[in-house]
C-alpha cells in the first residue's frame, strides 16, 4: 500500500478520533471547505492573572480558484484573506492590500529557519523564526508532535512576539502571545494571551 496510507492511519490513530479521510500529512494546515478547530482563548493582564477565559471556532467555508490553484477564505469568508498550500509552506494574500501572495509559514522546515516579508502598509518587518521542531505538546484536544514559530514585527514593542506551535496535518494547536507593556525605563513582556485547541474536525 502506498506509504501516505500508513501515514493517514498513524495520523488518525495518534490525533482525535473523528478525523476525516483526507490526507493533510504534507500539509502543516490542513485546508478544506468545512475544516474547523475550537481554540480556548486565556486571557492575561500584565501581572499574571488571569482576566477571561473564552472559546472560538475558526471555520474553512469558502474556496476559489485563482490562476488556476485553489485558495481557501481563512477567516471571515469574504475572500479577502486568502490561503493556500504549496510545496514550501503556507501562503497567505491579503487580496485588498497585497499585488501577491507571500510565505506565510515555511513548511518542511529545520530549527533556525527566518524568513521575512514588508507588511502591506508599508514601513514594518513582519519575520518569522522556527525555534523549536518535533517539540511534544499537550492540548485539551491531545497530545501532537509539534513545530513553533516565533512572530516579530518591527511596529511591536522591544521583545514582544507570539509563538505558534503548528502540528502538521492537524493546524495551529497552541498560540502563546507574548506582548509589551512600556514602564517608566524599559518595556516588560508578559504573556497577554493563549489559545489551545479544544477540538477539530477535518473533512
Amino acid at each position: 500500500m502506498p506509504i501516505r496510507f500508513f501515514l493517514s492511519i498513524i495520523l488518525t490513530i495518534m490525533f482525535l478520533a473523528g478525523c476525516g479521510s483526507s490526507d493533510y500529512s504534507n500539509q502543516l494546515e490542513p485546508l478544506k471547505v468545512g475544516n474547523t478547530w475550537t481554540y480556548q482563548i486565556t486571557h492575561y493582564d500584565s501581572t499574571g492573572a488571569v482576566i477571561s477565559i473564552d472559546t472560538t471556532t475558526r471555520a474553512i467555508k469558502v474556496d476559489t480558484v485563482i490562476n488556476e490553484e485553489k485558495w481557501y477564505d481563512m477567516i471571515a469568508s469574504n475572500m479577502l484573506n486568502l490561503g493556500t498550500n504549496r510545496p514550501d509552506g503556507l501562503w497567505l494574500w491579503n487580496t485588498r492590500y497585497e499585488k501577491k501572495p507571500h510565505l506565510y509559514l515555511k513548511y518542511p522546515v529545520e530549527a533556525g529557519d527566518i524568513w521575512s516579508w514588508d507588511d502591506y502598509f508599508g514601513g514594518n518587518t513582519v519575520a518569522f523564526e522556527v525555534i523549536a521542531v518535533n517539540d511534544t505538546i499537550e492540548t485539551p484536544a491531545g497530545k501532537f508532535a509539534t513545530i513553533s514559530y516565533k512572530l516579530t514585527h518591527t511596529a511591536l514593542l522591544p521583545g514582544a512576539h507570539p509563538v505558534y506551535c503548528y502540528a502538521p496535518g492537524v493546524g495551529m494547536v497552541k498560540l502563546e502571545d507574548y506582548r509589551g507593556t512600556r514602564g517608566a525605563e524599559r518595556a516588560t513582556v508578559y504573556l497577554k494571551s493563549l489559545h489551545e485547541l479544544i477540538s477539530y474536525d477535518l473533512k
